[in-house]
């Protein structure tokens, strides 16, 4: 149990103690009622801790699910605005293409928008020579080295259909690229269902 005790001396004229006189009271419901409340407070306490813990990490959680829709926002915005960006420039070229007066003219804005439409590629334009044993190159952008070639060493030529070889893919290279860590595909040019040459596309 638990009691409170006080206790005063009684002295004399010399400063002896003579007497005491004192009190002793039970205070046990009210230190017991106390340990009950001060348990109660850190369980309260323990439970607020708890919930700001949770509420925190569901706020850092929102926070990232809230920039990663914001990234994917970002990228979609660019896609989209990439994609206007090619159809625009796709129909310029159709109409460039449409008023150009010879191959030369045809050449040159091929040159000169494709860098535009495939930003992310390097390219080459070859036409058949006259004598048809040779595509020799038109045009090229991004820096692309190439060089002329037989119609059978490229199979998109062989197959008359878009051919793609990605990058480290063996099974059927052309043999007018050179293997390497890249990704290419050849597109076979048709003219009034005759092939007259290719566009070629690199990594």
């Amino acid at each position: 149990l638990w009691h409170l005790v006080r206790a005063i001396p009684m002295k004399d004229s010399t400063g002896a103690v003579v007497k005491w006189f004192g009190s002793c009271t039970n205070i046990d419901d009210q230190m017991r009622h106390q340990q009950v409340l001060e348990e109660k407070l850190k369980q309260h306490t323990a439970a607020l801790m708890d919930s700001n813990i949770r509420l925190q990490s569901e706020m850092h959680e929102r926070s990232l699910a809230q920039q990663e829709l914001n990234q994917q926002n970002e990228r979609m915005v660019r896609e989209l605005t990439e994609r206007s960006k090619r159809a625009t420039n796709l129909a310029k070229i159709a109409e460039l293409l449409h008023g150009c007066g010879d191959v030369k003219d045809a050449c040159a804005v091929v040159a000169g928008m494709a860098p535009t439409i495939f930003p992310e590629l390097c390219g080459a334009l070859l036409l058949f020579s006259s004598s048809r044993e040779i595509l020799e190159v038109a045009a090229t952008w991004a820096d692309l080295d190439t060089k002329g070639f037989g119609p059978q060493d490229c199979w998109a030529l062989r197959t008359g259909r878009l051919h793609v070889v990605a990058a480290g893919d063996q099974t059927a290279e052309c043999s007018h690229v050179i293997s390497g860590p890249h990704s290419y595909c050849c597109l076979p040019l048709l003219a009034h269902g005759e092939a007259i040459g290719i566009l070629h596309f690199k990594t």
